[in-house]
């Protein structure tokens, strides 16, 4: 999930660069504000995961 995580933020987001040469209509900042409703959700599930290791089994 960690990988998953530093993959779509900046600065490496190499997902996003990606996904950018896929659609060469989209810009850069246009994609890395669409992806930031799934990084928050993403902190919130690393954030229970760790919270509670228990759920993780």
């Amino acid at each position: 999930m960690t990988v998953e995580l530093g993959l779509i933020t900046l600065p490496v987001g190499m997902n996003v660069f990606v996904i950018n040469s896929i659609a060469p209509g989209t810009n850069l900042f246009g994609i890395f504000r669409d992806v930031m409703p799934f990084v928050l959700i993403d902190v919130l599930r690393l954030a229970l995961l760790v919270a509670f290791p228990a759920i993780v089994l």
